[in-house]
């Protein structure tokens, strides 16, 4: 049974804490895993197919086709993956909080947040595309698109790790999307390195994890016709289980990292009242 430190933790112990909370919750939550699981592994595995078979010729029906579909195909699977976030967040806070809930009321529970963290979601998007708008303007000198797209990437990195907390925020404490924001950037003021390098980290497992799956999509699209049946059914088990178990340990490990905040923070803000009342 997991159990939450009733004290900040250092980088390692937060990954510890996160992998304890993917391991205790691992037999209740993996159905859930699944669901989300299997229409992402058939969307890659899909795209992937149309990618090797190339693009039909331009101007006719089929090439229209071809390219709405691979238009839809990475949205369809952003609206997934951000629904995965949601619903397992909202199974393994309950859980961790000793409180655990059925499949449906995870799923209820998890998707009635996605109209919020949909918000948030656009919001980034528009503010990125913002950012990256002048690379568009024929006339601004070279030099500067290229200084502004360093500058571009670079905030939009910085406010990757100070808003990464705002969907898991708007399950567990049933934020509105711009509240999530403004608390997530809360909490990860001050510890913005240490929030980065634990994202890192746990990235990092889930990329290793891809990776093999990754290798597996290139020896489809070079293979001999007779060895596609078995490489696509390879790619689309280990996708299934990459997405599957990729996406509890990256909630598991978040989700630990926000308990971990939340405490740093609170400590913080008694500091505070002491120092005021002296």
């Amino acid at each position: 049974m997991y159990q939450q430190p009733d004290a900040p933790q250092s980088i390692a112990g937060v990954l510890d804490s996160g992998l304890r909370l993917f391991k205790a919750s691992f037999s209740r939550t993996v159905g859930l895993a699944a669901i989300f699981a299997l229409p992402l592994a058939l969307i890659n595995l899909l795209n992937l197919a149309a990618r090797a078979g190339g693009s039909p010729q331009q101007g006719d029906f089929a090439a229209a086709l071809w390219f709405s579909v691979a238009l839809a195909v990475p949205i369809v699977g952003m609206f997934i993956v951000l629904c995965e976030i949601l619903v397992l967040a909202a199974h393994m806070h309950a859980l961790a909080m000793g409180q655990p809930s059925g499949f449906g009321a995870a799923l209820a529970r998890g998707l009635r947040r996605f109209p919020a963290a949909l918000v948030f979601m656009l919001l980034y998007v528009v503010l990125i595309f913002l950012a990256f708008a002048v690379l568009l303007v024929p006339l601004a000198p070279l030099i500067l698109r290229f200084s502004f797209l360093a500058l571009a990437l670079f905030f939009a990195l910085v406010f990757f790790v100070y808003w990464y907390f705002t969907p898991l925020l708007i399950v567990v404490e049933g934020s509105g999307p711009f509240r999530a924001m403004k608390r997530s950037l809360y909490l990860v003021r001050g510890h913005w390195w240490r929030t980065a390098v634990i994202i890192t980290v746990t990235s990092l497992i889930w990329f290793g994890l891809a990776g093999a799956t990754a290798l597996l999509g290139i020896a489809m699209t070079v293979s001999e016709d007779g060895f596609i049946l078995g490489l696509a059914f390879a790619l689309f088990v280990l996708d299934f289980l990459v997405q599957g178990l990729g996406g509890m340990i990256m909630v598991g490990v978040s989700l630990a990292l926000l308990y971990d905040l939340r405490l740093r923070r609170s400590g913080a803000d008694l500091a505070e009242r002491a120092d005021a009342l002296q």
